[in-house]
């Protein structure tokens, strides 16, 4: 499954990522693989449940 995560960090500023994990758990180790703990305030992550759709 895909996820989508929005990261804040501790100075303000946010980013975003998708990861690809096989469930919750999965996808939160990956996020923090990804971004280091100690710069981080807050993560928001959220199940990616629909298609990419292509913009006509």
């Amino acid at each position: 499954m895909k996820y989508a995560a929005i990261i804040t960090y501790t100075t303000g500023e946010r980013t975003g990522a998708t990861v690809s994990a096989n469930g919750l758990e999965a996808a939160w180790e990956k996020v923090f693989d990804l971004f280091p703990k100690a710069d981080v305030r807050a993560v928001e992550l959220a199940a990616i449940l629909t298609q990419e759709r292509d913009r006509k």
